[in-house]
């Protein structure tokens, strides 16, 4: 049985998954959706992932609970 951050991945497409990655420095991140919650910040400096990853990474955190509003989220 899938486990609610599996399926999290699952939603995620492999640039976003990389760019996670990279920008973490670790693949652990994209079991971490709480983690990449909170670091919206630190995704935005990342040189590979661009609006269309973070609008996809915002998703995915809404869709699975982690997130409110993937609006709100954006824009903070």
């Amino acid at each position: 049985m899938e486990t609610e951050r599996t399926k999290f991945v699952n939603e995620l497409s492999t640039r976003c998954k990389n760019g996670l990655i990279g920008r973490f420095g670790d693949r652990a991140i994209i079991y971490q959706p709480k983690r990449i919650a909170a670091g919206r910040d630190k995704l935005t400096l990342a040189r590979n992932i661009g609006p269309k990853s973070l609008r996809e990474i915002a998703w995915a955190l809404y869709k699975f609970g982690y997130i409110d509003d993937p609006g709100l989220w954006l824009r903070n």
